[in-house]
């Protein structure tokens, strides 16, 4: 049977390991969460660009039609 102090150790063995594991997954989250923000913006100024794009076509048709 395992002393404590040996599972003292091996606690804190697995409490190091897992703090160093945390750190780089926050790391990681913080990277991919950055990614999101930008292709996020990308598609609101793709989306903006489509709807003004559409409303400028439906205003010339609308100018083309009334002036038959």
């Amino acid at each position: 049977m395992s002393s404590l102090g040996e599972v003292e150790h091996k606690i804190d063995s697995h409490v190091d390991k897992c703090e160093v594991r945390y750190q780089l997954i926050h790391i990681e989250m913080t990277s991919v969460n950055a990614r999101l923000k930008r292709i996020e913006q990308i598609g609101l100024a793709v989306a903006g660009g489509a709807f003004t794009t559409g409303l400028a076509i439906i205003l010339l048709l609308l100018q083309i039609i009334t002036k038959v």
